[in-house]
């Protein structure tokens, strides 16, 4: 054991390597706030049902308001999202969807100063509103990503887009 002295135990690395690769943590793409995943990488942790809802729901997304993705880390418990902004409309974007696995979910944040009829939404939709907490002046309605209907949601995204805020 040269170099470690008596009752010291000295481990030496391959070079540029800290650690071996299996003391490495396992933390998915989007838990690791160190490391900026890409879209792939986000959605490779995500089941083959749920990788296809959340490619609908940016498709919808962006074939309805030309939306534009940008991934951005916000911290807990969204951690790495996908956030669907239009120019003069980035904070909030107009829809977050987070890819976390096992349970992806899009949000949908509406100014509590919107003007929406009601009446005219779904039951669904009524009830994450009524559910979802109100922070800065928003309501944040999440919806598994799965059950996300961009048709029952429209009012919520035009409330955004129309100048309802």
């Amino acid at each position: 054991m040269r170099g470690g002295g008596p009752g010291r135990i000295v481990v030496r690395f391959k070079r540029g390597s800290y650690m071996p690769e299996h003391a490495k943590p396992l933390v998915s793409s989007w838990a690791d706030e160190f490391t900026k995943p890409t879209l792939a990488d986000l959605l490779g942790g995500l089941d083959p049902a749920e990788r296809a809802a959340f490619k609908d729901a940016r498709s919808g997304l962006r074939d309805a308001f030309g939306s534009r993705d940008r991934i951005r880390w916000l911290g807990l418990p969204w951690r790495w999202t996908v956030c669907s902004t239009l120019p003069g409309l980035e904070q909030p974007a107009l829809a977050y969807l987070i890819p976390e696995p096992g349970a992806a979910r899009g949000c949908i944040p509406v100014s509590t100063e919107a003007e929406i009829e009601v009446e005219n939404l779904t039951r669904p939709v009524r009830q994450r509103l009524d559910l979802a907490p109100i922070i800065a002046g928003y309501f944040w309605p999440e919806w598994p990503v799965a059950e996300v209907d961009l048709v029952a949601v429209r009012p919520l995204l035009d409330s955004r887009v129309g100048g309802g805020d």
